[in-house]
């Protein structure tokens, strides 16, 4: 994991590295620590983590197969706090 990688919005690529010709999946987790642990278990501990819109939600990335096509799942979360 790379926490210092920064998604760019306008551009979809990371610090260079395109990966925009990937379909993606995004889901989205009450807290944190939850996206961090779906993450975790959907990946078998193989995601990448990169800033988000903020350090404190940060989102999950890895690839995999949804409805038998390669895709790009993103886990996040958009709220912090009680």
């Amino acid at each position: 994991m790379n926490e210092d990688r920064i998604y760019h919005v306008n551009e979809n690529k990371y610090n260079g590295t395109r990966r925009g010709a990937l379909p993606k999946v995004l889901m989205v987790a009450e807290k944190p620590s939850i996206s961090r642990s779906i993450a975790e278990a959907l990946s078998n501990g193989k995601f990448e983590s990169c800033k988000g819109y903020s350090k404190f939600l940060p989102v999950y990335e890895f690839e995999g197969m949804f409805q038998n096509k390669r895709v790009l799942f993103r886990v996040r979360t958009i709220v912090f706090g009680n």
